[in-house]
């Protein structure tokens, strides 16, 4: 089992990072299926490390398609508006993966544990 701990010595890529070292795909922050598919073939459980955006500056609340599906589910239901943050930590979610994120604001936290309730289509998964 390897660790990845941002700004560690870990070797990175290759043969030994597979086996003892790191593969962190946050250096890419983008997507890293296969890293994924890996993990999840080896029982290791994923976690998204300030999935949000607000390490690696990536927008992700303001990604059209991520308000999209907020705004498509919050007319679905009508009885909720589900925001671009709950969104996000679905599409977590539901690919088996852990989000680690904090506030100080008990409105977001409330938010971040109701995105369990949020179930995002098949279409919606890839596109996201």
């Amino acid at each position: 089992v390897g660790f990845s701990i941002a700004g560690h010595p870990a070797e990175h890529g290759g043969e030994n990072a597979t086996r003892y070292g790191c593969l962190e795909g946050s250096r890419l922050y983008g997507a890293d299926d296969a890293t994924l598919r890996l993990a999840t073939a080896r029982g290791i459980t994923t976690q998204a490390y300030s999935p949000l955006g607000a390490i690696s500056n990536v927008d992700v609340l303001g990604r059209r398609e991520v308000q999209r599906v907020a705004v498509a589910h919050s007319r679905e239901g009508g009885a909720r508006n589900w925001t671009a943050a709950q969104v996000a930590f679905a599409w977590l979610l539901q690919q088996g993966m852990g989000a680690v994120t904090a506030t100080t604001d008990a409105r977001h936290a409330a938010e971040a544990l109701d995105a369990a309730e949020l179930r995002l289509t098949r279409r919606e998964m890839r596109s996201l």
